[in-house]
């Protein structure tokens, strides 16, 4: 189980603290913007899980990101956030990877909670 609030993540409202990333599997949103005077870029995800659920994050000053191919879904299976800051990445804290680093990479600053919704039948 990777819970969003063992991982670091800022603001994570209390209904989602208890939330395992495992269970997100499918990418519903995906933008991502550069700021024209630096070299860094922010990327948000909104992902969804088996039972509708959604979870939006936001990946601050991300370096590098890598986002596989969507056919027609973008999946996010395996969610994983790691701590990279005792790697020697000047900047970077987060690695931010779906499938074992086989689907969505980002190296990341920092990750902001945006928003959770339980959707209930």
């Amino acid at each position: 189980m990777v819970r969003l609030r063992d991982v670091g993540v800022e603001g994570v409202a209390q209904e989602a603290e208890e939330l395992d990333l495992l269970d997100f599997t499918r990418c519903i949103e995906y933008r991502y913007t550069s700021d024209r005077s630096s070299m860094e870029a922010s990327v948000l995800i909104r992902l969804v899980t088996e039972t509708d659920a959604e979870l939006a994050l936001l990946l601050e000053g991300v370096r590098s990101v890598r986002v596989p191919e969507a056919s027609p879904n973008l999946w996010f299976s395996e969610l994983e956030i790691v701590d990279v800051r005792d790697r020697g990445m000047e900047g970077i804290r987060f690695l931010v990877q779906s499938e074992h680093g086989g689907g969505f990479v980002a190296y990341c600053q920092n990750i902001q909670f945006v928003s959770y919704e339980a959707i209930r039948a």
